[in-house]
């Protein structure tokens, strides 16, 4: 695997981080623009944008820069039923000892109160979420489960985000969250699986919803303009075509 300098790390990271946000669907960005941007040359931002086009996050055209891919939904629905097998038996190791993990103090000192969220924007809302659900797979004690559940989660994080562009959508995952602590506090691993597979379900749910209203607009605006200035023709992967 290819090393990546710190510099291209950086810039991907960076543009990882407004997809679907800043940056919408089948948006255009271009390898001169985001080097003054970055104020770097090419090299680094070639790199990076290359990066997000073998993992399906951007497409790449002909003489034409790149543009933001349309997220797979079914590939979407796939990870997202991994990521519960994983979660599940999170839940199931938390809850099969006499006393609550330690480790679960931390996640409800941040999830017990919503003004926790306050001044957190969408990327920094998604990372606690994250690391909320990391911390449930890692009572398994199961460090490839824990690997493997990361890779899932760096897949669907671009999307899933999607959830925390909305405040009432903030409040309830809020709320759903400590549901959850607090049957695994009690040790109830029945209750907690099913308060947490729903919350999963919801939240895929209404990021499906959001997700396809941003497809189908970026498609409405990329027919507009295809017809205005020609099409162009795509090249790379296509893994991100909307399905």
């Amino acid at each position: 695997m290819k090393a990546f300098t710190p510099v291209s790390e950086r810039i991907y990271n960076a543009i990882k981080a407004e997809l679907y946000l800043q940056l919408r669907p089948l948006e255009k960005v271009t390898e001169a623009n985001l080097s003054e941007r970055f104020g770097v040359s090419r090299i680094p931002v070639r790199e990076a944008l290359q990066r997000l086009v073998r993992e399906g996050f951007l497409m790449a055209h002909f003489r034409s820069g790149y543009s933001i891919a349309i997220a797979s939904q079914r590939e979407v629905d796939e990870l997202n039923v991994l990521r519960a097998l994983f979660e599940e038996q999170g839940v199931l190791a938390a809850t099969r000892g006499s006393k609550p993990p330690k480790s679960l103090d931390a996640l409800w000192e941040f999830w017990r109160d919503d003004k926790n969220g306050d001044g957190l924007d969408p990327i920094g809302l998604s990372e606690k979420n994250r690391d909320f659900h990391s911390a449930i797979v890692a009572q398994t004690g199961n460090r490839e489960m824990v690997r493997q559940h990361g890779l899932v989660f760096d897949r669907i994080e671009v999307v899933q985000r999607l959830d925390f562009t909305e405040v009432d959508r903030v409040a309830i995952t809020f709320a759903e969250h400590r549901r959850i602590l607090e049957h695994l506090m009690r040790g109830d691993g029945a209750t907690a699986w099913a308060a947490l597979k729903l919350h999963l379900q919801e939240s895929n749910e209404h990021v499906r919803q959001l997700a396809e209203v941003l497809a189908a607009e970026a498609q409405a605006n990329d027919a507009i303009a295809s017809v205005a200035g020609g099409d162009i023709r795509a090249i790379g992967p296509l893994r991100g075509n909307h399905e």
